[in-house]
């Protein structure tokens, strides 16, 4: 069932013309007499009827007439709400966020989608990255945003919009250079880290590699904690570089090597996603990822 020949209908209930109908579209009446039929054949009835002239609703056609003006209106307003949505005009995306991202590295993304979608609504869910894989694969989130050490699932694309290297950051309160210290004897205080951002291998191996020795290493499941805890002058901390500055923290040595560079990603489900809405948040990620790479590299290239 067609909703063209829907429309002509709720017309032609009106006017009872196939001449008048067909003026009102621009189309032929034998387009508009078509139309009727194809409804009629699908229907299985008759829905008007002829008494030389005149054109008349048949009892079928009258009772009839209610159900199919509703139907028409449904589906217009169905198409209207499918152009709007594939135009992107409007709708809702369901996002999940890592509870260990640093809001430092995702407002941006988000900033750049709400320029460029300000009618799409953004419905945001916090939890783990594993809580929320879950949840994007029972399509119960359109898209995640995480810290991701390994490829997500075979099923998922992964675009990483913020890749840049572990630092160790002090708190306010120091104020010594660091050029006049082995780096080793800055670590009598605690070490604070994200459990979920730097495992346990990587730990291991930077204590192996720098002899550090922490006499407590305090792991937080949450930037926020960690970065409070680090200002708070419990400890140091190993952090995202664009933590530091934003949090007041001091960046005593940056950790190029000894840890892979910190990675925050925008997941979403291969098959899911077509939309306008993700293909835009998508590519903003991509676009942000190339303009952060391009920064870092020009900063390379100025320092030598």
């Amino acid at each position: 069932m067609r909703l063209g020949d829907l429309q002509y209908l709720s017309d032609l209930f009106e006017t009872l013309n196939f001449r008048e109908t067909a003026a009102v579209f621009s189309v032929s009446q034998s387009t508009i007499s078509r139309a009727i039929a194809r409804l009629e054949d699908y229907l299985g009835n008759q829905l008007f009827s002829r008494e030389g002239k005149k054109v008349l609703l048949s009892t079928f056609g009258r009772e009839m007439r209610p159900h199919l003006r509703l139907l028409t209106t449904n589906l217009e307003g169905a198409e209207l709400k499918a152009r709007s949505f594939l135009r992107a005009e409007e709708g809702r995306i369901r996002i999940g966020i890592d509870n260990s991202a640093p809001f430092t590295l995702v407002q941006p993304l988000l900033d750049l989608y709400a320029q460029k979608m300000p009618t799409i609504e953004l419905d945001f869910t916090h939890d783990t990255p594993d809580q929320l894989g879950k949840a994007l694969l029972n399509a119960d989130l359109d898209c995640m945003i995480a810290t991701m050490k390994e490829d997500f699932d075979a099923t998922c694309k992964n675009v990483a919009f913020a890749h840049e290297p572990f630092v160790i950051a002090a708190p306010e309160s120091y104020e010594e250079e660091a050029s006049s210290f082995p780096l080793q004897s800055l670590l009598s205080s605690p070490l604070v880290i994200n459990r979920l951002s730097v495992d346990e291998a990587h730990l291991f191996a930077l204590n192996a590699k720098m002899k550090l020795k922490p006499p407590l290493i305090c792991r937080c499941e949450r930037s926020d904690w960690q970065v409070g805890l680090v200002r708070a002058g419990f400890g140091y901390g190993i952090l995202p570089r664009s933590l530091t500055a934003p949090a007041g923290l001091k960046e005593i040595y940056t950790l190029h090597n000894e840890i892979k560079p910190y990675s925050l990603s925008l997941i979403t489900v291969r098959g899911r996603a077509f939309t306008p809405m993700l293909r835009t948040l998508n590519f903003e990620a991509t676009l942000l990822a190339q303009n952060i790479l391009t920064s870092q590299l020009n900063q390379v290239l100025q320092h030598g």
